[in-house]
């Protein structure tokens, strides 16, 4: 395990062994991670990593910002949004608001697999105008989980709440690809992990990547 501390001018890092090792920064630079970031971003690619939380709100600001800059451009000429995907999923509420801000963005949004498109973060995979997989990648589609405890008029309102939630996502699932009810329900009780070439033959990706230059010399 390691554990860093950070400062303006130097990265300390502490081994498991615990021998302290400064990785000195020039004065002035911003960090290596916000370097990659930022050249990411100057060509609207935005990583979604991790679990779906709070993270998801920056990009939704992103969306909202690159449309505001791409006011009174018609939508076919505008330069598309790009999100890379590497999650195994999250918060189904922050699902839902991206998913939002994609499917309401004029400016076009494309989503990426880079990997792994899990759970939630598989239906955001899905929300793109355009979607791309790596030749390796997988979506996964399952009920997801959940955790519920208080008083027994709490739980029974907490379990149809969950139960709306899980059919609302299967209804986007039909929506957004070919998969029907009856392989939805023949998969239910198990999860569901589906190889790039699947996704392909399901309608989940419109395309599998075979060169890096796909996603990245595109405007």
């Amino acid at each position: 395990m390691r554990y860093k501390m950070m400062n303006r001018d130097s990265e300390s890092v502490i081994p498991s062994e615990g021998r302290l090792v400064i990785r000195e920064i020039p004065r002035g630079l911003p960090h290596p991670d916000h370097i990659s970031f930022f050249a990411l971003e100057k060509r609207r690619r935005v990583y979604l990593e991790g679990e779906v939380d709070e993270n998801c709100l920056q990009i939704q600001r992103l969306i909202l910002r690159w449309n505001l800059e791409d006011a009174g451009i018609p939508a076919g000429e505008r330069r598309p949004i790009w999100i890379l995907i590497h999650s195994h999923g999250g918060d189904v509420s922050m699902m839902w608001g991206l998913i939002d801000a994609i499917e309401t963005s004029v400016t076009p949004v494309y989503t990426v697999n880079m990997g792994m498109a899990g759970s939630a973060a598989g239906l955001i995979f899905m929300a793109g105008k355009n979607r791309l997989m790596m030749p390796r990648s997988r979506v996964l589609i399952h009920e997801g989980s959940c955790r519920m405890s208080g008083d027994a008029v709490k739980v029974l309102d907490a379990s149809d709440s969950y139960r709306r939630a899980i059919k609302d996502m299967k209804e986007y699932i039909r929506e957004r690809t070919g998969i029907t009810q009856a392989m939805l329900t023949r998969q239910q009780s198990h999860d569901w992990e589906l190889d790039a070439e699947s996704c392909l033959k399901h309608g989940v990706c419109d395309k599998v990547i075979r060169s890096m230059d796909e996603i990245l010399t595109v405007p």
